[in-house]
């Protein structure tokens, strides 16, 4: 299987799929009033970074690292459609995430 994992920027237009898909799941599974995902414009804040996983040239899921405080990062989403779960792609991603993670010497 090949995955492909790229730096995108959460607004373009191949990554909405993936953020609608990844709110419609967190509504449908969460409490009302305790959804806290973040749209595309909050996911692309300075600082942030935002990989995306295609499959085929699909994508597939994404995940963005965002900084907090002056060493650590944060998570603020990570998403693999549902029709391809348990195929390796949230490792691919953590793995991105993680890279990044020791380029700018942080920690999660």
């Amino acid at each position: 299987m090949d995955i492909l994992i790229q730096r995108t920027d959460p607004r373009s237009p191949v990554a909405e799929p993936l953020l609608k898909a990844h709110l419609e799941e967190m509504v449908a599974i969460t409490p009302p009033g305790s959804v806290y995902s973040l749209d595309a414009d909050g996911l692309a804040q300075p600082g942030n970074v935002f990989w995306m996983a295609s499959f085929a040239g699909a994508p597939v899921g994404s995940i963005c690292l965002a900084p907090y405080g002056a060493a650590d990062g944060e998570i603020k989403s990570m998403h693999v459609l549902a029709v391809h779960r348990g195929k390796g792609i949230a490792q691919h991603l953590l793995y991105a995430l993680e890279q990044e993670e020791s380029r700018q010497s942080m920690k999660t």
